[in-house]
């Protein structure tokens, strides 16, 4: 149960339909690790944060994290894409291209890691705008409003 002093601190998002004091206690119960592009990743880590959500920036930190949150990961390689890939946790994920970005919730949707890291040309606000939005798929796959990926399941 919130107390008063958590109640005040996230009044506003209780009162959005949908989330409620249920939802808010789902949220602060909540890990979710942050990784990929270094401002993207600040960026969302602090949208996730401001939700009351514990947030970590290490693999090593995230023990069963509910939510996996990869920033514009280009050009973070195959150590990355292996330990992504053995991850029970759903991953929230985004990737900014020139024209725009794509986000989305794998293995739902691809997750794209790519080379370079960042496209010529793209400035930070973008990177912003798509962090903010694969930290609103977190906190929505977190609170059910968003479709969970399947389980992960061995090949026979």
């Amino acid at each position: 149960m919130l107390d008063d002093a958590a109640t005040l601190r996230y009044a506003r998002q209780i009162v959005v339909p949908g989330i409620g004091g249920t939802g808010q206690e789902k949220l602060l119960a909540t890990t979710v690790l942050v990784i990929g592009d270094p401002r993207g990743a600040e960026t969302a880590a602090l949208y996730l944060a401001a939700a009351g959500m514990r947030v970590v920036r290490e693999a090593a930190e995230a023990g069963s994290c509910a939510v996996v949150v990869v920033a514009d990961a280009g050009g973070s390689g195959e150590e990355l894409r292996a330990w992504l890939a053995g991850c029970a946790a759903p991953q929230c994920w985004y990737s900014v291209e020139r024209d725009g970005f794509t986000s989305g919730v794998t293995p739902a949707a691809p997750l794209p890691l790519r080379q370079p890291a960042r496209a010529a040309g793209i400035d930070d606000a973008l990177h912003d705008a798509a962090a903010c939005e694969a930290a609103a798929l977190a906190c929505a796959v977190v609170l059910g409003l968003a479709v969970r990926p399947a389980p992960k399941r061995e090949s026979r």
